[in-house]
């Protein structure tokens, strides 16, 4: 996997965790256990995607390894701040997601459509995932930035896409797409790295001014239920900015 900034090499994972500086997101690998890491987003300097660690311990980096800058990580967030902001202005949730290649060019876009398509399947990460498929050239190391936590669904069919790193804003705790969906365990399978926290409240402000844009809509009394779940949810994320 070709990566997009400095290779970090023959170092351990203990050796790889300044605090404050960096952001490392580990996947297991070769183990009969998988087990699920989520980290917040710390990085001034960098994000490293793509580590891996086995039974026994930290590992050295794999050949998964891909870098990519904070400012590229927040460039994608932003654009996907963007779709969600068009899905504000047209009626939808604000949800929107970029799935960005190796070598950090956005091949995908989209956001959550559910309300104007009466289809429950209709969300950001689905519609992306749906827009990229079929496109030519479409390595496999391939980056989700999403502004909401993945469902379960959206987890699961980015695993199944072959997405190897999802990055999302603000965490959605009554669903927890992410911690949920296991990695599998047959041969061959992967499973992506995971992150979140990336600018998440400017996020969690656009659910507020979808509440204000909805006040007294009977007939979004359902999309309401779920975004003042989710706004009381991430209270204290609001209580830090």
């Amino acid at each position: 996997m070709r990566s997009t900034a400095a290779s970090v090499t023959n170092a351990s994972l203990a050796e790889l965790r300044p605090e404050g500086d960096f952001l490392i997101v580990v996947q297991y690998a070769e183990t009969t256990q998988p087990q699920h890491f989520r980290s917040q987003f710390l990085s001034r300097e960098s994000v490293v995607l793509g580590y891996s660690l086995s039974a026994t311990g930290p590992a050295a980096i794999s050949e998964r390894e891909q870098v990519f800058s904070g400012e590229q990580i927040h460039t994608w967030m932003r654009r996907a701040i963007d779709r969600a902001s068009h899905a504000l202005a047209v009626g939808e949730a604000p949800i929107g997601c970029v799935i960005v290649d190796s070598a950090g060019r956005v091949r995908s876009e989209a956001h959550n459509t559910m309300y104007s398509s009466r289809n429950v399947t209709a969300h950001a990460e689905i519609n992306a995932l749906s827009s990229l498929a079929g496109q030519e050239g479409v390595d496999e190391g391939l980056t989700l930035v999403s502004t909401l936590e993945p469902c379960v669904m959206c987890t699961g069919a980015a695993m199944l896409s072959g997405v190897n790193a999802i990055v999302y804003g603000l965490v959605a705790p009554a669903d927890a797409g992410t911690t949920r969906v296991k990695p599998p365990a047959s041969p061959g399978a992967t499973f992506p790295v995971i992150s979140g926290g990336v600018m998440a409240q400017p996020v969690r402000r656009l659910f507020e001014r979808w509440m204000q844009a909805h006040v007294g809509d009977a007939s979004r009394n359902k999309q309401r239920e779920f975004i003042e779940q989710l706004l009381a949810l991430t209270a204290s994320e609001a209580e830090s900015s």
